[in-house]
């Protein structure tokens, strides 16, 4: 009877072991030993996702948390959270099948918020708004599916930047316009399917 519980405690701690990886990284993101670490990761099974979770070293916090459908952590699914090592948020999404799905959202390590983007299985689609750390606003799009489009940028003092638009596949397409950040045009490109065949000055 003694062998019998023992032998059910032996199984248990093997299959919770199972269930739990330590992992250490250096700056670049290379597995390395724990002295030369940068960042640490942990990785449990949820349900029937692996849930991850890295933090900074020195800083005592949390880096990321995701799910992947592997322990190889190469297929996300659900939701992330991604931190600066100030502990604000840096990026928030959703992954469908590994790739972006939904609203992301980007911020700046002040909190404010720097680009926000609709994606369905990790193309762009509707508008899209960017912003620079003053507040102005730095780009607006206006995605297709396919990756077709119309793209407006501006310099933080809000003058214009450039304006075009593009064909399937984030290609630029036709006429592009391009400005000096006073707001005075600088040259005249145009595209077809993301081939510059002419230049203006």
């Amino acid at each position: 009877m003694k062998l019998l519980i023992f032998s059910i405690f032996i199984i248990f701690y093997i299959q919770l072991n199972a269930q739990h990886y330590e992992r250490f990284y250096d700056y670049r993101w290379q597995p390395c030993e724990s002295i030369n670490a940068r960042f640490y990761s942990e990785l449990d099974k949820k349900d029937s996702l692996w849930e991850r979770k890295d933090y900074f070293i020195h800083e005592q916090s949390l880096q990321m948390k995701g799910t992947y459908t592997d322990t190889s952590c190469k297929v996300a699914e659900g939701t992330f959270a991604y931190y600066y090592s100030n502990k604000s948020l840096q990026h928030y999404g959703n992954y469908k099948n590994g790739k972006k799905d939904g609203l992301w959202l980007d911020f700046y390590p002040g909190g404010m918020i720097e680009d926000s983007v609709t994606y369905i299985s990790g193309n762009k689609t509707g508008t899209s708004y960017a912003w620079h750390s003053n507040g102005y606003l730095a780009d607006s799009a206006v995605w297709n599916e396919d990756g077709s489009g119309v793209e407006v940028t501006w310099f933080d003092n809000g003058n214009p930047a450039s304006a075009g638009r593009y064909s399937a596949g984030y290609k630029q397409n036709g006429k592009w316009q391009y400005f000096h950040k006073n707001g005075r045009l600088s040259s005249l490109e145009v595209y077809n399917n993301g081939v510059l065949t002419s230049k203006q000055f």
